[in-house]
C-alpha cells in the first residue's frame, strides 16, 4: 500500500487500521509512506500530484507485478 504522508484524508491511526487487520488476517503485505506526499499523490490530474513518489510507487508496483509474475 502507498500512502502519502502529508495526506489529511487517512491520518495514521487508519493506515495502522489497515495494517492491523491485514496481519491479523494473516495476509502478507507492504505499506510505504512518501513523506512528502499528500492525498492522490499518484493522479498527475491533481494539484497533489507529487512526481518523485509517484516515479518511485510505480517501480515498486511494477517490481511487485514482477516478483508475482503477473508481467511475464
Amino acid at each position: 500500500m502507498f500512502w502519502g504522508g502529508r495526506d489529511q484524508h487517512i491520518p495514521p491511526e487508519q493506515r495502522r487500521a489497515v495494517a492491523d487487520a491485514l496481519s491479523a488476517a494473516g495476509k502478507p503485505h507492504e505499506q510505504v509512506v512518501f513523506s512528502e506526499a499528500d492525498h492522490g499523490f499518484f493522479c498527475d490530474q491533481r494539484p497533489s500530484y507529487h512526481p518523485g513518489a509517484a516515479r518511485q510507487a510505480w517501480a515498486l508496483t511494477l517490481e511487485f507485478l514482477r516478483v508475482c509474475d503477473v508481467l511475464s
